[in-house]
């Protein structure tokens, strides 16, 4: 008998756990909905926000999501308003950006709520509903305090970038203007007066004009601002480039320069300014092509890109502003003056026409060599010697070969700057004397077509 009414309890405990795990939990679902599930309630003094979540959408958080919602409801109501003092009503922006700003600052307000209060919720087996809301008079307190620590964080950064002015450190305080600047972004549709040392002033204003007063106000200013490359500097010069803010001097200011002209393609050169502000720019090697469109072009080194940082969208607009003056300075090559000395011999015979001597004054002519008559009033003596000599026959045809050099020496120093050798250019004709005059030709041709940009190099 008590085996029996053992089996008999063992089968009704086990029925019972199979009917409990195979009954779905459900949730007792309310006779009327909330009112401020279908009129959206209106408090006065409250900012108001209700939000939902599909329970099979979000089967594990859907009381979290509905309130994520409720409170992205919430922010809704709390409107951002440009005031006619704001810094953002001044800012030269397009009206894209300006409605970007807005809705990104309406969009971040959900991310600083704080103070609010849950009033109601409500569920049923699809659905979770949650109702939220927050006094007027908290949030305004909360974000007054909230206001007032990152306006003194700003004024920090004014007082620094200030600071790094007189000391002469630009990238410091751009650097802070900047942070100070964005650090209040989410207050630039407001007037935002702080007082500052005793004195009340626009903070956001008063930083933005820092700022744009530091880019003015740095010069760049070179030394001598014509550049002349003659044969008294040997065609070489120094630029000393001062960069100073408002009398003080820039220290390692970045500085790219380039010497170009119309046309040209010179790649910028990099430098940076000493504890003086002063950098040098060495100009030598200066190519004629340019003629009178060749300059010096100056300008800073600065990348805005160095100041990049937090809320790049706030930023941008500011980075855009980043400028500052450049120079350029025309650059004159004044080509010294030559003179020739010439000794152009045929077979030992003096040419009643010297043919190397007038080439060589012709190519050198054109790229802008003056030539005086006496080689005492001459920056450079250019001497010519040749000699052609006969080398035999050769099927009927008589050859010869001529010797040709070419040397340039500074009148003053007696120094030698280039010079030219070519031996045994062979000329062929029918006799010796036109088959030397025909070795001369080749010479010609042969100088013409180097030995003139030669000297010009040599000498620049």
């Amino acid at each position: 008998m008590v085996r029996t009414l053992t089996y008999i309890f063992l089968v009704i405990l086990v029925c019972g756990c199979g009917n409990k795990k195979g009954t779905q939990e459900t949730v007792e679902q309310p006779d009327v909905q909330p009112h401020w599930m279908t009129d959206r309630p209106i408090q006065s003094g409250y900012y108001i926000g209700v939000g939902s979540a599909s329970k099979n959408e979000h089967p594990l958080d859907f009381s979290q999501v509905a309130k994520e919602n409720a409170l992205l409801d919430l922010a809704s109501e709390i409107r951002v308003t440009i005031s006619g003092e704001s810094f953002l009503s001044t800012l030269e922006v397009n009206d894209y950006f300006q409605e970007e700003f807005i809705s990104k600052i309406s969009t971040s307000t959900k991310e600083y709520l704080e103070g609010y209060d849950l009033v109601d919720t409500w569920e049923d087996n699809q659905q979770y509903w949650t109702f939220y809301r927050l006094s007027v008079a908290e949030y305004n307190r909360i974000r007054a305090e909230r206001k007032q620590s990152a306006m003194k964080r700003s004024a920090d950064n004014l007082r620094r970038a200030k600071s790094f002015e007189l000391e002469g450190d630009v990238r410091g305080a751009i650097s802070n203007y900047l942070d100070g600047l964005v650090g209040i972004h989410e207050y630039w549709t407001e007037s935002n007066e702080f007082d500052l040392n005793g004195q009340t002033i626009f903070l956001d204003h008063e930083l933005h004009h820092g700022f744009k007063d530091l880019l003015r106000d740095i010069q760049i200013e070179p030394n001598p601002t014509e550049i002349v490359l003659n044969q008294m500097n040997r065609y070489r010069e120094d630029v000393k480039v001062l960069v100073h803010l408002r009398g003080n001097p820039v220290r390692d200011f970045p500085l790219k320069y380039r010497v170009t002209f119309d046309g040209g393609y010179n790649r910028f050169l990099a430098i940076r300014t000493n504890d003086n502000g002063i950098a040098t720019i060495r100009i030598e090697n200066v190519s004629l092509e340019g003629g009178s469109t060749t300059r010096l072009e100056i300008e800073s080194g600065m990348d805005k890109m160095d100041f990049e940082g937090i809320e790049m969208q706030v930023r941008k607009p500011l980075m855009d502003e980043i400028g500052f003056s450049s120079r350029q300075l025309p650059l004159r090559i004044i080509l010294p003056s030559m003179s020739i000395e010439s000794q152009e011999l045929n077979l030992g015979t003096t040419l009643s026409s010297p043919l190397l001597s007038a080439t060589l004054r012709s190519e050198l002519a054109s790229l802008g060599i003056r030539f005086v008559a006496s080689s005492a009033q001459a920056d450079y003596v250019v001497k010519v010697h040749a000699d052609s000599r006969e080398s035999g026959t050769s099927q009927g045809f008589h050859v010869a070969h001529l010797d040709a050099r070419v040397e340039v020496l500074d009148r003053i120093t007696g120094e030698l700057v280039y010079s030219w050798q070519e031996n045994s250019i062979k000329g062929l004709q029918l006799n010796f004397e036109s088959a030397g005059k025909e070795a001369y030709k080749k010479a010609a041709k042969k100088m013409e077509q180097i030995v003139g940009t030669e000297i010009i190099d040599a000498i620049l």
